[in-house]
């Protein structure tokens, strides 16, 4: 199984918007197209995770 990790590091640890995990791709992708490439540039990761199952 893969998930997709969001990480917004301009966020505290323990704030709900600090870390989002998404089940699929397409609703990482919705997510991603929301809030815009100027987003990632601005120093937010997306990193990509597979579970080790």
């Amino acid at each position: 199984m893969t998930v997709f990790v969001y990480v917004n590091t301009s966020k505290q640890d323990g704030d709900p918007e600090h870390v989002k995990v998404f089940a699929t791709t397409v609703l990482f992708v919705i997510f991603i197209l929301g809030i815009g490439t100027a987003a990632l540039l601005a120093g937010r990761q997306v990193r990509r995770r597979r579970s080790l199952s």
